[in-house]
């Protein structure tokens, strides 16, 4: 799509549509905010804002201006980045809650958003490539954090006992 301004009749037209599919990977129903992820039969309820936000992905948008176009187009203007970024972090996480991999929308460095679904079809089909839960990956983030916080303590403590004896001598 061009990089033009939509207006709120081509916006809604976007996400009215009755189902979008993505491949056999997921549909989305528009009027009750539900998205089917196929592989493995997740049915998510969505917002108001995630429900535009996939129908816009499905459709090949990925502009991050014009993503913010048709998901606020009622007022546009006076969204930040701060609600756009919000908005892609709590639909990773609802991905998230029904196992399905959040690199299903994937960011593109300073443009924006596009989806990914042969991350999800592979996902699928080889198993242990699935991203991990969160309770396990953020407890394998903080087990890396104390090892690395250990490591800086033993230093501080050697350079700091270094010190000591030169100053005792």
């Amino acid at each position: 799509m061009q990089k033009q301004q939509l207006s709120p009749e081509q916006c809604k037209e976007i996400y009215s549509e009755r189902l979008l599919h993505c491949g056999n990977i997921l549909t989305l129903h528009c009027p009750i905010n539900q998205l089917v992820i196929h592989p493995n039969q997740a049915v998510m309820t969505l917002s108001e804002t995630q429900k535009r936000l996939m129908a816009a992905l499905i459709k090949n948008i990925t502009c991050k201006r014009q993503l913010i176009n048709i998901v606020w187009h009622e007022n546009h203007r006076q969204v930040r980045d701060n609600n756009y970024h919000q908005l892609v972090f709590q639909l990773r996480n609802v991905f998230q809650r029904h196992n399905v991999p959040v690199r299903l929308i994937e960011t593109i460095p300073h443009y924006g958003l596009r989806l990914n679904a042969a991350s999800l079809e592979e996902a699928f089909n080889n198993p242990t490539q699935r991203s991990l839960p969160k309770s396990r990956a953020g407890h394998a983030n903080t087990e890396r954090g104390f090892a690395t916080f250990r490591q800086r303590l033993k230093r501080f403590f050697r350079s700091f006992l270094a010190l000591s004896l030169l100053v005792i001598v």
